[in-house]
């Protein structure tokens, strides 16, 4: 099983557009967002995440 702040397997859930591990990728980018803020720009996190949110709801 995968450790919840590991990036490889979040990648391939969103490569592969498998929507019902969405829920993992959404909280992992939540975690990764708050322990590293700098990292991403918060506007772009914001639209990564309503992509996703996008996603999980169709």
């Amino acid at each position: 099983t995968a450790s919840p702040f590991s990036f490889r397997p979040v990648y391939f859930m969103v490569k592969n557009r498998d929507t019902e591990q969405f829920e993992r990728a959404l909280e992992f980018l939540e975690a990764t967002f708050s322990l590293l803020p700098g990292l991403v720009a918060p506007i772009k996190h914001m639209k990564i995440m309503f992509g996703l949110k996008t996603m999980v709801c169709e």
